[in-house]
C-alpha cells in the first residue's frame, strides 16, 4: 500500500471507516459528544470554506488484491473497482462563526452511476481563530467529529485541521474513497456492481458545522435543502471515468490514476 506524506504544516487526523457494499468493518474510539438543535435556515447557507472537487476517478484496481495485516490475517480490497477523490478547499473568511476559537466543517462525498450504485464518505476540514488554541481544545472538538459522524451512513471520514490557515489560503485533501480500503471479507466490484457504468456524478455537500468556544462544542446539523453543495460529471476515460483539473493531461498516463499527485515538503 501507498503511504501518503503529508506537509509539517498540517496536522491531519484520520478516522478512517472501511467499507465494501456488502460488508463494513468499523474502526473508531468510543467517543460522545453533546449537539444542539440545528440552526436557522440562513444560518446553514452561509459557509468558512469553499470545498471544489479537483479531481477524481474510478476505474479497475492497479494495485493488489490483498494484503496481510499486521497480526498476519489477510485482508482484501473492498472492491475490484475503486474509487478516489481530491478536494480543493479555501477559507473564505470568518462571517458569523468569527466569534468561535475554531471550526470543523463536515461533507459528505458521494460518488453515484447511472446504475443506482454509491459510494459515500465524510470529509472533514477546519481551521482555529484563537491563536492560543490549545491541543487538548483541538482533542475535543475532533471527539465531537467523531460522534457526529458515527451517526451518519457513509462509510469513511478523513480530512485535515490546519492550524492558523490564513483566509483565501487552500488546501489540496488526500486521495478519498475505495482505494487503498481493504477489510477482513472478501470485496465485490462496488460502483460497477451492476455492470460497467456509462455516467459516474460526484457529489461535495456539507452536512454539518462544529465550533467550540471557551472549551465547549456545538454542533450543527445541516438542512441538505440549503446546505452548500457542488457536483461534477466523470468522463469516460481508459477502463474507467476522470474528472481532472489538477493534473496536465500530458502526464496522464503515466501516473497511478488513483494517486495523482505527491504529498510533503518536497513536493
Amino acid at each position: 500500500m501507498k503511504k501518503n506524506l503529508i506537509a509539517a504544516t498540517i496536522l491531519t487526523t484520520a478516522i478512517l471507516i472501511v467499507a465494501s457494499i456488502t460488508a463494513i468493518a468499523a474502526y473508531y474510539p468510543n467517543l460522545l459528544a453533546n449537539s444542539t438543535p440545528t440552526g436557522p435556515e440562513e444560518e446553514q447557507s452561509n459557509k468558512q470554506l469553499d470545498v471544489a472537487i479537483a479531481y477524481a476517478y474510478a476505474g479497475e484496481r492497479t494495485s493488489n488484491n490483498s494484503i496481510t495485516g499486521d497480526n498476519g490475517a489477510n485482508l482484501y480490497a473492498v472492491t475490484q473497482y475503486p474509487s478516489a477523490v481530491i478536494l480543493n478547499t479555501t477559507l473564505l473568511g470568518r462571517s458569523h462563526f468569527s466569534s468561535c476559537d475554531a471550526f470543523i466543517e463536515i461533507y459528505r462525498i458521494q460518488f453515484k452511476t447511472d446504475t443506482n450504485q454509491t459510494e459515500n464518505y465524510f470529509y472533514t476540514m477546519g481551521t482555529n481563530y484563537k491563536p492560543s488554541f490549545s491541543p487538548s481544545e483541538f482533542v475535543s472538538l475532533q471527539n465531537s467529529v467523531v460522534n457526529f459522524t458515527v451517526r451518519q451512513s457513509s462509510i469513511g471520514t478523513i480530512g485535515p485541521f490546519k492550524f492558523n490557515m490564513t483566509e483565501n489560503s487552500s488546501i489540496l485533501s488526500l486521495p478519498l474513497g475505495s482505494q487503498g480500503a481493504y477489510t477482513s471479507i472478501p470485496g465485490g466490484d462496488g460502483l460497477w456492481q451492476e455492470g460497467k457504468p456509462n455516467t459516474i456524478t460526484v457529489t461535495a455537500q456539507r452536512i454539518g458545522v462544529l465550533t467550540i468556544s471557551n472549551g465547549a462544542v456545538t454542533a450543527q446539523e445541516d438542512d441538505l435543502n440549503t446546505a452548500p453543495i457542488t457536483s461534477v460529471n466523470l468522463k469516460a476515460y481508459g477502463t474507467g471515468f476522470l474528472y481532472n483539473e489538477i493534473v496536465p493531461t500530458s502526464t496522464l498516463e503515466s501516473i497511478d490514476l488513483f494517486y495523482p499527485i505527491k504529498y510533503g515538503p518536497n513536493s
